[in-house]
């Protein structure tokens, strides 16, 4: 198939990658239900076996009032999943582990189908195919009510009948000793006791010049001695006080 050019070219894509899962889907079913053993979910497949049937032609009507050919694409996709649910019927035969194993394929199948209705849904509001978007609307409201009876299926029947007998002794006491384990005192005690807040400063000032002063090394001081006064003659008195005398008089 040629590589889409334009966004038309990816609907018509997505509707034959479509039509080629339904078709995949519709093959499988009938090896599928010669391995269930759950009456419910055979049901539901039959059901859906029908609406992928029902798919087809709608699609086969789309194609023909959108001028498409009808071309086959192989939606590879569709075709890992159910690969994978055929690799389960082989190596699986207890039937307590076989039925919730292939519930979980289907519903694997049956999510990616949802996914691939919503993406065409949007395509066909984009391009104003009303007739694209209704069937792929109703589709996926049809897709995730079965996808909610799978998971309740599965939870309320298929899953627990996995479990042996000794299976759900064993769980049992393992809940029941988790239960009445006593916790540990060290824990108890930390969490009744209230934990001190945080102080702010709580750090001790450090003191002003904790540290001894460090003795200056050096030379011993030099003591300078101080010179002796000059002794003054007698005769330079005499002549001071002369002086002194003769100012005053003046």
């Amino acid at each position: 198939m040629a590589a889409p050019k334009t966004a038309q070219d990816i609907l018509v894509t997505e509707l034959k990658e479509i039509h080629s899962a339904e078709r995949q889907f519709s093959r499988a079913v009938p090896k599928l239900k010669r391995k269930i053993g759950s009456e419910r979910l055979t049901q539901m497949l039959d059901a859906r076996r029908k609406q992928g049937d029902s798919v087809i032609e709608e699609l086969d009507a789309i194609f023909d009032a959108m001028s498409v050919t009808k071309s086959r694409l192989k939606n590879v996709a569709a075709e890992g999943l159910i690969d994978d649910m055929d690799e389960h019927m082989d190596e699986i035969d207890d039937e307590r582990l076989l039925d919730p194993v292939l519930l979980a394929s289907v519903q694997k199948l049956q999510h990616y189908c949802i996914a691939s209705w919503g993406t065409t849904a949007s395509l066909g509001r984009l391009l104003d195919q009303p007739r694209v978007v209704s069937l792929m609307e109703r589709l996926l409201d049809e897709g995730r009510r079965m996808d909610e009876e799978l998971t309740t299926l599965a939870e309320d029947e298929l899953n627990p009948a996995m479990l042996d007998k000794s299976d759900v002794e064993e769980s049992e006491e393992i809940a029941d000793k988790g239960k009445d384990k006593p916790k540990s005192k060290d824990k108890a005690e930390s969490k009744d006791k209230p934990q001190p807040k945080a102080k702010l400063n709580d750090k001790p000032e450090a003191k002003a010049n904790s540290k001894p002063e460090a003795k200056a090394k050096g030379k011993p001081e030099v003591k300078v001695k101080s010179k002796p006064e000059a002794k003054v003659k007698p005769e330079a008195k005499m002549q001071a006080k002369d002086k002194s005398k003769a100012k005053s008089k003046k």
